[in-house]
């Protein structure tokens, strides 16, 4: 094939007696020579980008730009320009932001 495409996926738990499929879509780009799945919607909603396991609402692989900033629960949020260099780390309840990527 030539291109771009999206195919549904089996999801694991497949029956033919109860008409019960767990299927997904996969979206497929393709450069000069090689296609690859690139985002994933999975049978319980789950979107994720370059990973087909996605874990979670969205599941991100890679680098985010958000241009604006992160909202969370409608009033608080993160915003800002950080430079190169800095990290932010998963906590408990939220994230966090630094320079030392390893012990934040």
């Amino acid at each position: 094939f030539v291109g771009s495409r999206i195919i549904s996926v089996n999801e694991g738990n497949f029956s033919n007696s109860t008409d019960n499929y767990d299927v997904g879509l996969a979206f497929y780009t393709m450069d000069s020579t090689v296609s690859a799945e690139r985002l994933r919607i999975d049978d319980s909603g789950n979107v994720g980008i370059n990973t087909t396991t996605p874990q979670n609402p969205l599941n991100v692989i890679g680098y985010i730009n958000a241009t604006t900033g992160f909202i969370v629960n409608s009033s608080t949020g993160i915003t800002g320009n950080y430079s190169v260099g800095s990290c932010w780390i998963a906590l408990k309840g939220g994230i966090a932001y630094g320079s030392n990527c390893t012990t934040l």
